[in-house]
């Protein structure tokens, strides 16, 4: 027996796959599973600027990213976050982690292994994957460490986000006079594909203190596609052709949220809602 499968089969010897609805469907090729393990890196390592270990009251270093491994994968697989599910992805992936690192501590000497690794097993531990599953996807990974690290790196020259990190005054200000600069209209016509969803986080007054939200398209909390710009508004700035099951309309584009991360537009859209409310 590996000290992967042995690993997997001390956190649980009993897990049957559970019933959890998710919105993003579980990688199904190894190439899949360390392409998203790559993304799932890369967002994690966002937030170590502002993560304390607990126990130790000091600051988080790449070295410990595998403790965020449990809560994004609960991100990426789009599940609703409960204290229960993320203490079972947890309580999965730590516990593989030690029962490893007690076998052979230089299994997970490297950040981006570690990581991957309790990521896999927080999938374990919700049931996604099966324990056979699971060990065959992890001895795929070990064996790609160094193509999971360039992968890695390739994410990370994709887009700078160091702008949309509060602790980086620098390079919002940098970020702030490339705005000021830019044509808006133009440049959003060029760099965003359509079409593509996104969900409305932003309303008139009356969808904060009635249900009117509820029974019309295109208000607060809805999902919908963005087809076309359609021009400039001087007070609701670039105005967005919409679309709602068979409903069409127009919504001002700082009022909506891409929804998924990964998809190309996320981050122009991002770039023009912070800008537009800051102006």
């Amino acid at each position: 027996m590996s000290k992967l499968d042995a690993a997997m089969r001390e956190v649980n010897k009993d897990q049957e796959m559970g019933k959890i609805r998710i919105k993003n469907p579980v990688p199904v090729k190894h190439d899949d599973w360390l392409n998203e393990i790559a993304r799932a890196y890369c967002d994690a390592r966002e937030a170590i600027p502002f993560a304390e270990l607990i126990d130790h009251g000091q600051k988080m270093g790449e070295e410990n990213i595998f403790h965020f491994a449990s809560a994004v994968s609960l991100k990426f697989r789009g599940i609703r976050r409960t204290n229960d599910l993320l203490e079972k992805a947890t309580e999965a992936a730590l516990s593989s982690y030690v029962a490893t690192q007690d076998k052979d501590e230089g299994t997970l000497k490297s950040p981006h292994i570690a990581f991957a690794f309790c990521y896999v097993a927080s999938h374990f531990g919700l049931g996604l994957i099966t324990h056979e599953r699971g060990t065959s996807i992890l001895s795929f990974l070990e064996s790609k460490d160094v193509e999971l690290a360039s992968l890695i790196e390739d994410e990370s020259r994709k887009y700078d986000t160091s702008w949309n990190n509060p602790g980086n005054r620098k390079s919002f200000y940098d970020k702030s006079c490339q705005w000021e600069k830019r044509k808006w209209i133009s440049w959003l016509k060029e760099t965003l594909s359509f079409p593509f969803d996104v969900k409305r986080k932003d309303d008139e007054d009356d969808a904060y203190f009635t249900d009117v939200a509820r029974h019309q398209p295109f208000r607060l909390g809805h999902a919908f596609s963005v087809i076309a710009l359609v021009g400039e508004d001087d007070h609701y700035g670039v105005i967005a052709k919409v679309k709602e099951g068979h409903n069409k309309g127009q919504v001002p584009l700082c009022d909506v949220d891409v929804i998924s991360r990964y998809n190309p537009n996320y981050w122009p859209v991002k770039e023009y809602a912070v800008w537009f409310a800051n102006k």
